[in-house]
């Protein structure tokens, strides 16, 4: 006796009293997946490009050393480095600062941002505070264009129009012009400011488990790592409600 069946994947099997002969895939189930990994390369494609551009971008930070400075780079960046490289020196942990304005916290001051995990490897690998800044400044440009980049996919928004709207994000005044002021805690939080609307989505749809609320919850805990714990309660407030909407 030969039958044969189609499976939710397209796969045709054929048996014969009982045994399996073989399984052959559909070519609509070969199309569909020449079709994702086309989709998968090009989206892969599309974050070099953001990744080269963002390094192009901040190129004499990353490679020259030179500092992108603002007012806050000299009056909190440059102390806290110095006192923080002291304190790592001596083998302690930065949780206070008595040398600057009298006494001010260390882990503690959303300036520092040390327990932030790019802040807290420049430090450990002994980058100078223009390398550390330059290095961040280029990675969260990345980091905010690829958040937009999923977040615009997830809305329905064809690539190009994606790619424009990410590339227009991370170059915006909310995310570049905050290091004209040295305001890297506002640099770093903004750039996950999509990444917690994407998820938000993602854990409050039908399909959503414990795999889409961690990712949720990681990037609010990413916020406030960098000392911008405001930003992520204006998140929660706007992402929360839209996924419901939406």
């Amino acid at each position: 006796m030969r039958t044969s069946s189609a499976g939710p994947l397209g796969r045709h099997s054929t048996f014969q009293g009982g045994n399996l002969l073989r399984v052959r895939p559909s070519r609509d189930a070969r199309k569909i997946a020449t079709m994702l990994r086309r989709e998968n390369l090009l989206d892969l494609g599309l974050g070099l490009l953001f990744a080269v551009g963002a390094c192009l971008l901040f190129w004499p930070a990353l490679v020259q050393g030179r500092l992108i400075f603002g007012f806050d780079t000299l009056a909190f960046g440059v102390p806290y480095d110095l006192a923080t490289r002291a304190c790592l020196r001596a083998g302690e942990w930065p949780l206070w600062q008595p040398g600057i304005n009298g006494g001010m916290p260390g882990l503690a001051a959303c300036n520092l941002a040390f327990a932030y995990p790019s802040d807290l490897l420049g430090f450990l690998a002994h980058l100078d505070l223009a390398h550390r800044i330059g290095v961040d400044a280029a990675l969260h440009v990345w980091i905010a264009a690829m958040g937009m980049y999923v977040l615009l996919r997830r809305s329905g928004l064809s690539r190009p129009s994606s790619a424009l709207g990410a590339a227009f994000f991370a170059l915006s005044g909310a995310e570049c012009s905050n290091l004209k002021g040295g305001y890297l805690n506002f640099v770093e939080g903004v750039a996950w400011t999509p990444w917690v609307f994407a998820s938000a989505q993602a854990a409050l749809s039908r399909e959503g488990g414990a795999l889409e609320w961690a990712c949720f919850g990681a990037t609010l805990g990413m916020q406030v790592l960098a000392g911008a714990s405001q930003l992520a309660l204006l998140a929660v407030a706007a992402a929360v409600p839209m996924a419901l909407v939406g």
